[in-house]
């Protein structure tokens, strides 16, 4: 029987008869691929837990309140006197990005005979971004976009004057304006601010420049009620946090408990925090891995918790303890960490 020759142009792995390198290929394919999947549960086992918290989206709505005083631009500062106005606005940040709607009042009191009182109501769009810089004081820019309406109380004449017969005049105007604050407590729920910028009027005779100096405060009503609230708790034990079997990844639904546990914590600087972790005896969950010594399944756990308060909620490892349980006979608790605040 004739044994058929090896194709041309294929090498073969050493100097001849050995396995080529297409011959080859598909073994070396399908074992990357049936290693790949084990590389990643490895890192999910790691990283599972790692993800940054959900915040209620109603606990990043803000409100806040201002006092604004306008300077009266050169070329009507001899016929202006400008008085303190307020501004309130209501909006939402996200990663330090705001967005608000702004109305207030401002009054400007007429030095000229003829024009007796002009008040300025605005309805604007604001843009900003907060920037942190330290525990205590931050940065913030803001622009705003929107229409600025006019009321002006003046004598048309001398004799208008005279006679004190009052007109008034009602206008709008659009009104672009850019705002620089210095950030006081710049606290996660509290925020006290003072700083300067511009808003510019464009009336039909032109641009009208208004210099400005603000000062004002802003809340997260939502996540203070929620913070005041964690801070007059006492010791509580919130319900343990379950791991899959001879596994460190956490059931996703008990997620919710570290991250109330975070909040809490940051919320009240005087609490600590213990993990109180459960082995299972006779090696029945992995108790000890003896073949690559790693350390025990429940403190593998533990650590985990550990480290997802640390990197997502800044809680200092001092604040952290971790307490070790034989569980006995109830199979349930071999996959539960219990978190316990005090």
């Amino acid at each position: 029987m004739a044994v058929k020759n090896k194709p041309q142009g294929l090498p073969s792995l050493s100097g001849g008869g050995g396995y080529n390198i297409p011959a080859f290929a598909p073994f070396l394919l399908c074992l990357f691929i049936a290693s790949a999947p084990i590389h990643a549960d490895e890192t999910a086992d790691t990283q599972q837990n790692l993800q940054p918290p959900k915040i209620p989206w109603y606990e990043n709505i803000f409100i806040e309140g201002s006092v604004l005083f306008y300077f009266a631009p050169k070329m009507l500062e001899e016929y202006l006197d400008t008085r303190p106005g307020f501004r309130g606005a209501i909006g939402y940040e996200y990663n330090n990005f705001r967005f608000a709607v702004e109305s207030g009042y401002s009054d400007i009191i007429g030095t000229n005979p003829l024009v007796k009182e002009i008040t300025l109501v605005p309805l604007v769009f604001k843009f900003g971004y907060a920037l942190p810089l330290f525990s205590i004081i931050g940065l913030q820019a803001d622009l705003s976009v929107g229409t600025k309406f006019s009321n002006t109380i003046r004598y048309e004449t001398a004799l208008d004057y005279i006679t004190d017969n009052l007109s008034e005049d009602n206008e709008k105007s659009f009104l672009l304006g850019a705002r620089l604050y210095a950030i006081i407590l710049p606290l996660s729920f509290l925020k006290i601010y003072a700083g300067g910028g511009i808003d510019v009027l464009f009336e039909t005779d032109g641009p009208i420049p208004l210099p400005l100096i603000e000062a004002g405060i802003s809340i997260k009503p939502a996540m203070m009620i929620r913070k005041i609230a964690n801070k007059n708790k006492k010791i509580t034990v919130l319900k343990g946090a379950y791991f899959e079997s001879n596994s460190v990844v956490i059931d996703e639904q008990y997620i919710p408990l570290l991250d109330e546990a975070g909040q809490r914590l940051n919320d009240n600087s005087s609490l600590r925090v213990t993990l109180r972790a459960y082995y299972a005896p006779d090696g029945i969950e992995m108790q000890v891995r003896h073949s690559t010594g790693e350390p025990a399944l429940s403190a593998v756990r533990a650590n985990i918790c550990a480290e997802y308060l640390t990197r997502n909620y800044g809680i200092d490892s001092s604040r952290i303890s971790i307490e070790h349980r034989d569980a006995g006979k109830n199979k349930e608790l071999y996959k539960c960490v219990e978190i316990i605040l005090k």
